[in-house]
């Protein structure tokens, strides 16, 4: 993707990483199916936060959603926390934003196989771009075990962009299943998705 795009991409899943002097280097961070804790201590939590003060990119994938469920600041920059999802299932998804970069070449509506994320804390300033509509899934009880249906929006958000503290912010749910990164579609939402963040769409 970086190649096809001319941006250069480093990968890692050391914490360590994330201190000023490295992210100096990088237009933006990538949280491609992170979960749980993506940071090991409050310095690079700091920095973090000093780069997307700066100016920086934020990508969230899928799972990306329940990484620092405990960091309220996380939460903003991504725009939301996830909560629960049903079961894997097909569902119809509406593009709610046809001008925005990401969603260039897709249908008015197409159907996807995947979880289905349920986030709240969503942020006010979010943009949807892709969203469904929640009272068309299935297993919504799994998600009344968690929290009230009726207190998530609907259409459902899937995808959206922001600008929050000086860095600009993109998040998709779709992704859990490996295969799909080889699809043109999830793969072309991801990549405009980084370049927009990066500020070259």
């Amino acid at each position: 993707m970086g190649a096809e795009s001319s941006f250069g991409v480093d990968a890692s899943d050391d914490p360590a990483v994330f201190t000023d002097a490295n992210l100096k280097q990088y237009a933006a961070l990538v949280f491609a199916n992170s979960n749980n804790e993506a940071f090991q201590n409050d310095d690079q939590r700091a920095a973090f936060k000093r780069f997307i003060q700066a100016g920086g990119g934020f990508v969230g994938l899928h799972s990306a959603s329940g990484s620092e469920r405990e960091w309220p600041y996380y939460w903003a920059v991504l725009g939301g926390k996830f909560v629960v999802h049903p079961k894997m299932q097909t569902f119809t998804v509406t593009v709610a934003d046809p001008e925005f970069p990401a969603t260039e070449g897709l249908p008015a509506q197409f159907e996807w196989t995947d979880e289905c994320y349920f986030l709240d804390h969503l942020s006010a300033d979010i943009h949807p771009i892709l969203t469904t509509d929640r009272t068309k899934l299935a297993d919504l009880e799994t998600v009344s075990k968690k929290a009230d249906v009726a207190t998530f929006p609907n259409p459902l958000p899937l995808a959206w962009f922001h600008e929050f503290d000086g860095g600009r912010e993109f998040y998709l749910a779709l992704g859990h299943n490996k295969e799909d990164y080889a699809n043109p579609v999830l793969y072309g939402i991801i990549r405009r998705g980084i370049l927009w963040s990066i500020r070259a769409r």
